[in-house]
């Protein structure tokens, strides 16, 4: 997953970690610019390989209720 919002990145690890799925945040925004913008201001949500397919069938899911709400 990859967002340039670090909150919702936050969320999809705490919802990865209820489904008991492992993950890491990268996050490679400049912390000297505020720029949101592009590449630069990417965070990306990281998941072991062995996990993936469980991984993408919960982001999918967590997705899906993130466009409900809006």
């Amino acid at each position: 997953m990859e967002r340039n919002i670090e909150f919702e990145v936050e969320m999809a690890k705490n919802y990865l970690a209820n489904h008991r799925i492992p993950s890491n945040i990268l996050n490679k925004r400049d912390s000297a610019h505020s720029i949101n913008i592009g590449e630069m201001s990417l965070i990306y949500l990281y998941v072991p390989k062995e996990f993936e397919k469980r991984a993408r069938k919960a982001l999918g899911e967590f997705i899906d209720e993130l466009d409900e709400d809006n």
